[in-house]
């Protein structure tokens, strides 16, 4: 395939798209067959991984998951997102808490965390209102509750009540 120089930069194809730079903040993916992923473009952008990618827009810098279709996830915009992990983004609202975001668009139960660690071997590390951190699996948070070690049950997210 032969690209023109009206790239300022371009990387290495991976998952069949290369993240290619045209001017200082306009990123976009391109496609194997030499054309721009939905015609898009960003002021910074991520590899994929797991069939989405992080991208920024240029007119707020928010953040947001972009598909391999070039379908914005939701149409949802954060302060901050990361890769997807085990099927799960971590993204961050404009007030500083974290969740974790699915496939489809849904926050994991509704919950919002003062800090969150990505998934690994089926449990990610969390931070609660309280400062409390517990390691807990993505049932634990879709249920909003968790038992602690002396039998009690601690309460979180929406799901607040007993």
């Amino acid at each position: 395939m032969k690209i023109d120089n009206w790239l300022k930069d371009a990387f290495e194809f991976d998952d069949g798209f290369a993240c290619v730079n045209q001017d200082r903040n306009k990123w976009a993916y391109l496609g194997t067959d030499g054309k721009i992923l939905g015609g898009l473009w960003f002021k910074s952008v991520d590899s994929f991984q797991e069939g989405f990618a992080c991208v920024q827009r240029n007119f707020d810098n928010k953040w947001g998951l972009i598909d391999k279709g070039g379908k914005i996830l939701g149409d949802l915009w954060f302060k901050d997102c990361y890769p997807f992990c085990e099927g799960y983004a971590r993204v961050e609202r404009d007030d500083g808490k974290f969740a974790f975001l699915d496939k489809e668009g849904n926050i994991l139960g509704g919950v919002w965390f003062k800090w969150l660690e990505n998934f690994k071997g089926g449990f990610a590390t969390v931070q609660l209102e309280d400062g409390a951190h517990h390691i807990l699996d993505a049932i634990t948070i879709e249920c909003g509750k968790l038992q602690l070690e002396d039998g009690t049950w601690k309460y979180f997210g929406k799901k607040m009540k007993k």
